[in-house]
């Protein structure tokens, strides 16, 4: 069968649905570009009442489950494997055909893809999302024989999270074959960046609601430590979040005295932002913990270097890339000395950018990716379809 007539089913707790419409669109993004296969996507959403739990058809391709899962991941492996069974239910009843299952995070989608695969005997696929992975995989112990079993039955392992790839494949003893990257996609075109050498403006993008996870304390207090022999030194902050938690971050502004250096600039859309990159020295977050991190590319892109966490985020993709510092973003004083490194490369950083807008357009756009995720579909077609009629269930 070719590619052309395979059809995917995608199992995703990260897809815009009725219950969370503003969810992230990174899955949505990568369907869309996936456009010589079909797609049925099953958009999920966790609640903890299960008189809340519901099933909402979107479209002829896409279907809105709320399932029932108790918080903290209690009884996890239970809620995942009834959630597989009211899926098969689903596209039983529904006559869906598919091909392969996409479970687009190892640790929760990932094992419904498991028991889904069990109960249809069809190949699946996982996503390594590792803000949430991780979590689980760490503080789940319990867990790890099921989560062995996933590794080992499904047919392919794709990173968003290329930090987390080394960690995962020793855990779990994967082969190299059976793993790729799959980074989520920017579609701007690159540019290049004022050459200035000098300028003291950093920028950082985040949700305010989640401030504390994506660093901004640690970052403030590093600034505010450097504005002694700094004086020009300068952070914008874009993003929104809940009036308290604005307001939280506005005392601690205060509280660190760097209301003259730090400016809360609110939310903007993505192409006011993608406009204003240019004119900063560099971008820096400095996460605790997230999957990728779009704002990094868009940086970059921009024409501009970045700061980063070392094992979180945008790292594993630029490891071979003159484009920014990573830090440890636990210690102060790395996250000063990567500010003043930034300050002081910033040039060097725009014109590397500036002169390999080639090479990072095939790092993050979708073109070569998409082309490797036909081929792995293909390979599973062709050569283990038949294959999973005749695996033993344990």
């Amino acid at each position: 069968m070719s590619t052309s007539q395979t059809k995917v089913l995608h199992l995703t707790m990260d897809y815009p649905n009725p219950y969370r419409p503003k969810n992230t669109p990174a899955v949505k993004n990568l369907i869309a570009e996936l456009n010589h296969i079909d797609h049925q996507v099953i958009a999920l959403r966790r609640t903890s009442n299960v008189f809340k739990t519901q099933t909402v058809t979107i479209d002829d391709n896409k279907v809105a489950i709320r399932f029932f899962g108790l918080p903290f991941g209690l009884l996890h492996s239970i809620s995942m494997a009834l959630l597989a069974y009211r899926i098969k239910r689903l596209v039983m009843k529904k006559g869906i055909e598919f091909d392969v299952i996409h479970a687009h995070k190892f640790a929760f989608e990932g094992l419904a893809g498991y028991f889904l695969s069990l109960q249809t005997k069809k190949p699946f696929m996982v996503s390594v999302r590792a803000d949430s992975d991780k979590r689980l995989i760490s503080f789940k112990p319990m867990l790890q024989p099921l989560l062995a079993k996933v590794a080992k039955r499904c047919k392919h392992i794709f990173y968003v999270s290329a930090w987390y790839q080394k960690e995962l494949e020793v855990r779990f003893n994967l082969p190299s074959e059976k793993q790729s990257s799959l980074p989520n996609f920017v579609h701007q075109a690159p540019k290049s960046a004022p050459k200035t050498a000098d300028s003291k403006r950093l920028v950082t993008v985040l949700d305010l609601n989640m401030y504390k996870k994506k660093g901004l304390v640690d970052l403030l207090y590093a600034i505010s430590c450097l504005v002694i022999t700094h004086p020009t030194l300068t952070l914008d902050i874009y993003g929104d979040g809940f009036s308290h938690r604005v307001e939280e971050v506005k005392q601690l502004i205060q509280k660190l005295q760097l209301t003259e250096q730090v400016t809360l600039k609110g939310k903007v859309d993505n192409t006011q932002l993608v406009k204003a990159l240019p004119d900063y020295a560099a971008l820096i977050l400095a996460s605790h913990s997230e999957t990728f991190g779009m704002v990094y590319v868009e940086a970059l892109f921009a024409g501009i270097g970045i700061g980063y966490s070392k094992g979180t985020g945008i790292d594993g993709f630029i490891d071979d890339l003159n484009v920014g510092v990573g830090f440890d973003s636990n210690n102060s004083a790395h996250i000063q000395l990567a500010i003043i490194e930034l300050l002081q490369r910033q040039r060097e950083f725009k014109v590397w950018i500036s002169e390999n807008k080639v090479l990072l357009q095939q790092r993050f756009s979708p073109r070569a990716y998409c082309q490797r995720y036909y081929q792995i579909l293909d390979n599973i077609k062709k050569s283990e379809t038949q294959q999973y009629a005749q695996l033993p269930s344990r």
